[in-house]
């Protein structure tokens, strides 16, 4: 992003791209224009962008360790997306940038993006896979069962 940035910024090319809390900064300055949103594509609305991936070795014996993982990310997400002002505080301390950029990062990224429980658009990701040759040929539906594991989350 920061190659893309200055490459932009210096007439090396038209467009660029950034994914926040990059260049949130610059937008509010008003040094770049926003053109387009990932939210914004058709084919990307309500498709899952976001997974977590473990090998099924380490799901067969820590199971309890990964639900628990599962859990304190679920936790974390709704922490993330809630009014506690010390949210923006830590991020902003994580990442560096001020809080009044921090504060716009959840305008870009969605809550519902971050959901670790469900996998959508599963056919679409399936076709582009195999259309650039990322898979040989489209998985059936035993092997999407087989290779998507997600536990529904604990009943509180």
């Amino acid at each position: 992003m920061p190659a893309t940035f200055t490459q932009a910024m210096t007439g090396q090319i038209d467009v660029g791209w950034a994914s926040a809390p990059f260049g949130i900064d610059a937008l509010d300055d008003g040094r770049i224009r926003l053109l387009a949103r990932g939210l914004d594509v058709t084919a990307l609305k309500g498709r899952s962008t976001r997974v977590n991936v473990t090998n099924l070795d380490m799901l067969a014996k820590r199971k309890g360790a990964l639900e628990r993982f599962m859990q304190a990310y679920r936790d974390t997400v709704d922490w993330m997306y809630s009014d506690d002002p010390a949210v923006l505080k830590h991020y902003a301390d994580y990442s560096g940038f001020p809080e009044k950029v921090v504060k716009r990062v959840r305008e870009f990224i969605p809550k519902d993006t971050m959901a670790p429980d469900r996998v959508v658009g599963m056919d679409q990701i399936i076709a582009d896979a195999t259309k650039q040759k990322f898979i040989l040929a489209p998985l059936t539906r035993e092997q999407v069962e087989d290779f998507v594991k997600i536990q529904s989350p604990p009943k509180s």
